[in-house]
């Protein structure tokens, strides 16, 4: 091998200097400002093409690969804390009177088979080890009012008991017949009601983020989601029949149990807020969907994965995996472009907790609604 010249070293080494003073100087600002907004920019187009998928038809989100329907109720823009929230447990005409109520086309069972399908159910749990007959909450009926103050909607919601026999008898009965059926002739003033003797559950559902502003998300056990092995947000609870404060229901109180069941955390009573009322038109199934704010508890991402991890979640099983991701709004559109992996309420709970969390950013989430298509 030839030997360096003086003049070989020294340009070599004037080189090596150039090179690193022009990667210092130029290099590193090109990619944080340059780059780094272009590889923003393709995602946000890639995360708003995909999002035009979405279907808004009629009163409906339609959602997924399985054309899931949400129906919005109601969205409170500052929550349904406890002073916009009244509940009330009503006694609930025999069943089969309530379902001989709804008109023809939208009675998913008749009603001389129901007492028999019913007790069937229960034997089935009754035999089944590692099931129970849940004593749950339904929805007997639904009325919006407003705050004279700042014109902004109130809730009353009447619920009885039931059980879970009756209502997966009357939910899979329910999802059968609207197969047949196009939920989306439903009108504004149908869905706006409670369909007698449909309902037997209220979901309790809400985002959680973390301590240092992570978002929870978790992905859904197939087997208790109805083979539906996909991402959900992290708290998704059914109202059981002794969720009362005062002898009243209380959504609240159920949002609570859910994250110490779910998660393995307790949380402060003021920590979550409900905004929405929804109904999911699939399996004709009433909720709320709300977000629960973990800032200045001790809650991080990292202590609620070692809580799961140390089996302090008691319900762990329902999910495979729960990751986070950071509450921006950039990073929670881009997730929600991928409504196909979802959950259908989920997804919805997803955006409209970014509806309420980030108010300024409502023309940009709603200009994407808006330009969906079937």
């Amino acid at each position: 091998m030839d030997a360096f010249s003086l003049k070989d070293v020294v340009l070599l080494v004037v080189g090596a200097g150039m090179g690193a003073f022009a990667e210092r100087v130029l290099g590193r600002p090109w990619d944080r400002h340059v780059m780094a907004r272009m590889r923003k920019l393709r995602a946000r187009r890639k995360g708003r093409k995909a999002m035009r998928k979405l279907a808004v038809s009629g009163e409906f989100l339609t959602l997924g690969h399985a054309r899931e329907r949400v129906f919005v109720h109601q969205f409170s823009p500052r929550g349904f804390g406890r002073d916009h929230l009244d509940t009330k447990l009503v006694v609930a005409e025999p069943l089969g009177e309530r379902i001989e109520r709804l008109p023809e086309e939208l009675r998913p069972v008749a009603v001389a088979e129901l007492p028999e399908r019913i007790e069937q159910q229960r034997r089935r749990i009754e035999d089944d080890p590692s099931a129970w007959n849940e004593e749950k909450l339904g929805v007997a009926a639904v009325r919006v009012s407003r705050d004279p103050r700042y014109d902004e909607p109130q809730l009353r919601i009447h619920f009885h008991q039931t059980d879970y026999a009756t209502f997966s008898v009357l939910t899979n009965a329910w999802a059968q017949h609207v197969r047949d059926l196009d939920v989306e002739t439903l009108s504004a003033g149908l869905l706006r009601e409670v369909l007698p003797g449909l309902s037997h559950s209220f979901g309790i559902n809400a985002t959680v983020v973390t301590a240092d502003g992570r978002l929870l998300l978790t992905k859904r056990n197939a087997r208790i989601s109805s083979n539906r092995p996909l991402t959900h947000i992290s708290v998704n609870e059914g109202m059981r029949a002794d969720d009362l404060t005062a002898g009243r229901p209380d959504p609240y109180a159920t949002l609570r149990r859910g994250i110490e069941e779910e998660l393995g955390i307790d949380i402060p009573p003021a920590a979550g807020v409900f905004h929405s009322l929804i109904l999911d038109a699939n399996r004709y199934q009433w909720a709320f969907l709300g977000h629960v704010d973990l800032a200045g508890t001790k809650w991080d991402a990292a202590r609620v994965k070692a809580a799961r991890a140390a089996g302090r979640s008691i319900d762990n099983w329902e999910t495979d995996a729960v990751r986070d991701i950071p509450f921006t709004f950039d990073a929670v559109v881009e997730e929600l472009a991928d409504h196909q992996g979802w959950i259908a309420h989920g997804w919805a709970n997803m955006l409209l907790t970014a509806l309420y969390e980030f108010p300024s950013k409502h023309d940009r989430l709603l200009d994407v609604l808006s330009r969906a298509r079937p």
